[in-house]
């Protein structure tokens, strides 16, 4: 079985490349748990100054895998299940994101933005609240945030 992220160096950058062409590489539990060990390991290795987030095949990325090719996700692909997933969403990520989406109101303020986005970012993949996505992701088991 292809992995679904693949991994590249290209002198400091490090290239992550979604592999899930036969769904528009679209997010599962396994990818998106490797882009964030991928985000990580990065952050670690004083070798990698940037990061480039890539896909391969004729998509980018459709968005999250609403399909229920595994019986345990069937629940969790329809729309309501997805918006009670969304309203469980770890705090620290849900308070960083409309913290972001309310500031980036002018191209002028587009870099801040983006530098603002990246510190926040590591914050939150350095959180414990990150930790605990991760666990109930490999376990199939409902997350326990606690906004640390």
């Amino acid at each position: 079985m292809p992995q679904s992220l693949v991994v590249e160096n290209d002198g400091r950058l490090r290239v992550l490349r979604l592999n899930r062409p036969e769904r528009k590489n679209a997010l599962n539990g396994e990818l998106l748990g490797a882009i964030v060990g991928a985000v990580r390991d990065a952050a670690e290795d004083d070798g990698v100054w940037a990061l480039a987030l890539t896909g391969n095949g004729d998509a980018f990325c459709s968005g999250l895998d609403l399909s229920a090719n595994d019986p345990d996700d069937a629940d969790r692909a329809s729309p309501p299940a997805y918006g009670r997933m969304l309203a469980g969403i770890a705090p620290i990520a849900a308070h960083q994101t409309k913290r972001l989406v309310s500031r980036a109101t002018t191209p002028a303020e587009f870099r801040a933005h983006l530098d603002e986005e990246a510190r926040l970012a590591l914050h939150g993949l350095s959180s414990e609240d990150s930790s605990e996505a991760l666990r109930a992701m490999t376990t199939k088991e409902s997350p326990h945030f606690k906004g640390r």
